[in-house]
């Protein structure tokens, strides 16, 4: 559920770029509190219940669109389900360099059961 880093190259001077790209605030430094917002409001996030059989994705998707929309800024380009039940998002962040070719994030929201028994925290 992380967006993180993207790299690319300035083709003009041959020199390496990197951009951090922190699409929902998730990407959290070394000295982030663990009371900050930022982490609060992913555990926000991992608290809708996405396990399979039955995961929650309108819950996340109404989620994911709020926050991307609201508190990112970002253009939601597409918001649509393919297949009845199962929504897709994509959302634009326009790059500094648009000469330079778009880098694609991917992520999925569904995960597989955990042994439940080996974990301390839900």
């Amino acid at each position: 559920r992380f967006f993180d880093l993207s790299s690319g190259i300035n083709a003009e001077y041959g020199q390496h770029y990197f951009k951090q790209i922190n699409l929902s605030h998730m990407v959290i430094s070394k000295k982030a509190r663990l009371d900050s917002p930022e982490v609060n409001r992913f555990v926000e996030y991992l608290k809708i219940k996405t396990v399979h059989p039955t995961p929650a994705y309108r819950e996340c998707r109404l989620w994911l669109l709020d926050y991307l929309q609201n508190d990112v800024g970002l253009e939601i380009v597409v918001d649509k389900e393919y297949i009845e039940g199962k929504p897709v998002i994509v959302a634009k962040l326009p790059g500094s360099h648009p000469h330079l070719p778009a880098v694609l994030l991917n992520s999925h929201t569904d995960v597989v059961p955990v042994e439940e028994d080996k974990w301390e925290h839900e």
